[in-house]
């Protein structure tokens, strides 16, 4: 055979052979190497944006709420985790776009192609790490709201009676959504000359108290006050009342605070709790249908018209209207914590092939483009789908819709990083 014949020949087959048995092994170890990448960028990432997080969250609920400094630290185990849902993902999107941004500058995904091998397969560790993480935002979302919220108002609530003093020392007056309270001057805990207004009930009349002094009992279990006033009037609509002696008045805080007995948002309860409030819910939907229909029945069997045409159903409809919409509201919460805690994995999947297409080491540039487009796009369809979802006009599986779209892009995306 002569020299230029053993040059064109094509290469034998035992040669590619163990050129793939070559290549396996330092693929292993590149892989290995991109995954510690992924990691290491995306908690150096997370500690940062996690920490200025938590500090913003927690000066803005102490200056908002006029804390004292140990109340401020008590709170703050509280915004962790309501600090990790918001930067997880992002961090997660950051650290992609920085670390397949600089291979593609580098021109790695270049020479992976080159040698034959499918670059499907250097996006693969970001897929995994992906899954991983949105399995642990799923878990943080639902300590965020089940137990970092609530966290938080009991200890603002515990801290009322602190904050009431401090506000009326050095500004003469306090108020919340439900009371307001003026004072002539504070001699410990005594309010000196106060004012108070009030509603009890959202329909009740103003309630408003002038008194000699007071001193006011912080009851967190019940969020309100009780107010011990000396020697006031106590002017209700259009009654007044006079009186020398103390007397004890309760009055409400704010709407916000909740009891304990009291009803739970559905976005306040975790996970395990809402598939049992569903069916109660459910369960308590179909009664009060049933009792409106049997009503209405016997009405018009007992030819009982006027009772029909009155005003009577309206208390029904309310009712009716009232559970449906927690109904809705709670079939959909099990969806939207699994779909926001799965926006990691969707964030990636779309931000991998981009970042590669992008081909610039500029993580700052890499990320910008990769994480407008989101923002465009995934959380107004995140709000317009779940608002649908809990009105129950679309079911509850609508708040994926944002996913999806971001998986369709990015497998698009991942096409065209293969065929250029």
């Amino acid at each position: 055979m002569s020299t230029v014949d053993q040059v064109v020949d094509p290469i034998p087959l035992s040669w590619l052979r163990l050129l793939r048995k070559q290549i396996t092994p330092t693929m292993q170890i590149f892989t290995r190497s991109l995954l510690a990448q992924l990691v290491s960028v995306f908690l150096i990432s997370l500690l940062a944006l996690s920490l200025l997080l938590i500090f913003v969250g927690v000066v803005k609920e102490g200056v908002t709420n006029g804390l004292a400094g140990y109340s401020i630290l008590k709170m703050i185990p509280y915004v962790i985790p309501i600090a990790l849902r918001v930067s997880i993902p992002l961090t997660a999107l950051l650290a992609v776009s920085v670390v397949y941004g600089r291979m593609s500058a580098d021109q790695e995904i270049v020479a992976i192609k080159s040698l034959g091998i499918n670059p499907v397969g250097v996006l693969v560790p970001a897929w995994v790490f992906a899954v991983l993480v949105s399995l642990v935002t799923v878990y943080i979302n639902d300590l965020a709201v089940s137990w970092g919220r609530l966290g938080i108002q009991r200890i603002i609530l515990d801290s009322l009676e602190d904050i009431a003093y401090r506000m009326l020392k050095t500004h003469r007056n306090y108020s919340t959504p439900r009371f307001t309270m003026n004072v002539a001057g504070v001699d410990g805990k005594k309010l000196l000359l106060p004012y108070f207004e009030f509603m009890a009930t959202a329909n009740s009349p103003l309630v408003r108290i002038r008194a000699r002094e007071a001193e006011l009992r912080l009851d967190s279990q019940a969020a309100m006050f009780q107010v011990v006033i000396t020697d006031g009037v106590i002017e209700r609509g259009n009654s007044r009342v006079e009186f020398r002696d103390s007397r004890t008045i309760p009055v409400p805080l704010m709407d916000a605070m909740r009891k304990p007995d009291r009803e739970e948002s559905p976005s306040q309860l975790p996970l395990r709790r809402v598939a049992p409030e569903t069916f109660a819910q459910a369960e308590n939907y179909t009664n009060v249908r049933t009792r409106m229909v049997a009503t209405l029945a016997n009405q018009w069997t007992v030819g009982d018209y006027a009772s029909v045409g009155n005003g009577a159903w309206q208390g029904w409809l309310e009712r009716m209207d009232a559970s449906s919409t927690r109904l809705h509201r709670l079939r959909t919460e099990p969806w939207r914590r699994w779909a926001t805690g799965f926006s990691c994995l969707f964030f990636v999947v779309a931000a991998t092939p981009l970042a590669i297409l992008v081909k610039t080491a500029n993580f700052f540039s890499t990320f910008a483009v990769c994480f407008f487009p989101i923002l465009l796009v995934y959380y107004p369809l995140l709000a317009f789908s779940v608002d649908r979802a809990k009105d129950g006009a679309c079911p509850p599986i609508v708040v994926w819709l944002g996913n999806l779209v971001l998986g369709l892009v990015g497998l698009y995306l991942v096409r065209r990083v293969v065929r250029s």
